[in-house]
């Protein structure tokens, strides 16, 4: 049985602004990769080259490898670092096929989206090239390569769960680049080291301010304002909500969702006030709240589903709690360092440590494979919750005329 509020959907459908696509997602992303990967392999042909005629003392001041555990194979000198990666590749494109070859079902003229899923699975895919690229002589000057597609894959994540049974977009796909672009721009700052650590932390702080206000007040208001949602900007959405509390016109529902975002906003700013305290680096603060903010949105998700009665098939809490379960483990292992690129090659060297895996594969090996199962289980669930009702609009572009694209996409 389809939810009646599916079937209401079709009239929605017929206002102009309202369509969401989400083709370009994946479509520019394959470009960011490709184009991020040219000068990423120039790199790394260039290490394979030059690290081929050093010695170990070499070695050890440039590429912060664990000494105590690396198998080189040909001119590659930590070849186990590299092929654990193998299981982002591998996972990323069996969720793409998966996704592609599940069945489209079609009621009422609205079809299952596909597009958002297919750029998830690109990001894990992309995860296991560049951090397989970074891996060839891991140190702070390639890092890059290791967190960029991070954080796109979560925010990604993030984006498809909180667009879940909308009629409109939640968020621009300028917008959301813009705010993925933001995190590496960031990243690179701290990296740099040309500002200090609380100089660096308060512009976190105002970047955080400064995004999080934005997709809470969109959020908020389209709780009970969903037909027109997509006309407002951010000043109008500010000047109703201020009319509304001040009014005191404010719902239920309002109020009810209010409390969950707060809530959100709490646990993330705990999470940035801890990140300061005990200096942390920023892409594991980034990392953290958008992971723990995914799990979170996603069992309100699941119970919302409970309370209107709609079934969640048991491979979908088996996907998700197995998802909990190596991504914890995965936690674990990557909190027992076996180097640091933040330290200096002599005292990253204290921190090596032995194989623990087959005498071949250290604890970082370890958290990648963990982590890519994980994540994998994680898309999956977020894949099949809705099992064939999941019905927002794609390939609605072909029936419309040109000029109604530029509004379509709302960027």
């Amino acid at each position: 049985m389809i939810p009646e509020y599916y079937h209401n959907l079709s009239s929605i459908t017929k206002q102009k602004n309202i369509i969401p696509n989400f083709k370009y997602y994946w479509k520019i992303l394959l470009l960011i990769g490709i184009f991020y990967g040219i000068p990423a392999v120039q790199y790394v042909l260039y290490q394979v080259e030059f690290n081929s005629s050093l010695g170990y003392n070499d070695l050890v001041n440039k590429c912060y490898f664990n000494f105590k555990c690396n198998h080189k194979v040909g001119p590659l000198w930590a070849f186990n670092n590299v092929i654990s990666n193998i299981g982002y590749i591998i996972y990323g494109l069996l969720y793409i096929g998966i996704v592609y070859f599940s069945k489209t079902v079609e009621i009422n003229g609205l079809i299952q989206n596909k597009h958002l899923y297919y750029a998830l699975g690109l990001s894990l895919f992309f995860e296991g090239i560049f951090s397989s690229a970074y891996h060839v002589c891991p140190n702070a000057l390639n890092f890059q390569f290791d967190t960029t597609f991070m954080f796109i894959g979560s925010i990604m994540m993030f984006i498809t769960i909180l667009q879940k049974k909308k009629t409109y977009k939640i968020i621009g796909i300028f917008k959301a680049y813009t705010i993925m672009a933001l995190c590496n721009i960031f990243n690179v700052i701290e990296l740099s080291k040309y500002l200090s650590w609380y100089g660096f932390w308060y512009m976190v702080v105002i970047l955080y301010i400064l995004i999080s206000g934005y997709l809470c007040l969109k959020l908020y208001h389209s709780v009970q304002n969903e037909s027109t949602y997509m006309d407002k900007n951010i000043f109008s959405i500010i000047r109703n909500i201020s009319y509304e509390v001040l009014s005191c016109k404010v719902k239920i529902k309002q109020k009810i969702y209010f409390a969950y975002l707060s809530t959100l906003n709490i646990i993330s700013i705990a999470i940035l006030i801890l990140s300061i305290l005990f200096e942390l680096h920023f892409f594991t603060f980034v990392l953290s709240v958008f992971f723990i903010n995914i799990f979170i949105v996603m069992l309100n998700y699941m119970i919302i589903k409970i309370k209107r009665k709609e079934k969640i098939e048991l491979k979908t809490w088996a996907f998700f709690i197995l998802s909990l379960c190596c991504n914890t483990a995965a936690i674990y292992y990557f909190e027992q360092p076996s180097t640091d690129k933040f330290l200096t090659p002599q005292e990253s060297l204290l921190l090596n440590s032995d194989c623990i895996l087959w005498n071949y594969f250290d604890t970082h090996d370890i958290w990648h494979m963990l982590s890519a199962t994980g994540i994998f289980f994680l898309l999956l669930s977020i894949w099949y919750i809705d099992n064939n009702i999941n019905f927002i609009h794609s390939f609605f572009d072909s029936h419309m005329k040109n000029s109604e694209l530029s509004n379509v996409e709302n960027i």
